[in-house]
């Protein structure tokens, strides 16, 4: 069922990051917030015969451009409380920067998304050529 795959999805994203001792927890349908401010944003999309699933993390964005890129409407950003996009996210490297000893995959990006592909896959799958030219096939029929 494609609505428990993304909640399934979102809730374990939200233990992987509580696991390393970041206080994440869920919020509304696609929201993963630490201390009240969003680190994450997630979405799903069903389709006939597939699924997709993505997300954000916000690790070291540049805020200021993220705020000129979002624009939500007023209303939106008062039912959470806040004036500006600006107010309401933040980055998890400000949080990880008030941490005493942080866990070693929270001390940069690129050791976050280590632990995260560890912490969801169960291994690592190299991609022939041929695989590659098979994905770009099916990926042409998404525009359809």
């Amino acid at each position: 069922d494609a609505p428990v795959l993304f909640f399934f999805f979102f809730s374990e994203l939200a233990s992987a990051l509580s696991s390393l001792g970041l206080p994440a927890e869920k919020s509304g349908r696609n929201d993963i917030l630490v201390e009240g401010r969003k680190v994450s944003g997630n979405a799903f999309h069903q389709l006939p015969d597939r699924s997709i699933v993505h997300g954000t993390l916000l690790y070291s964005t540049d805020l200021e451009a993220l705020t000129e890129a979002i624009r939500p409407p007023v209303e939106k950003l008062q039912r959470h409380g806040v004036k500006s996009v600006r107010q309401r996210v933040m980055n998890l490297s400000e949080y990880v920067g008030q941490m005493g000893d942080p866990a070693e995959a929270l001390r940069s990006p690129e050791a976050l998304e280590r632990y995260l592909i560890e912490y969801f896959t169960d291994g690592e799958v190299l991609l022939t050529e041929s695989d590659v030219q098979k994905i770009k096939l099916i990926t042409d029929t998404y525009g359809r």
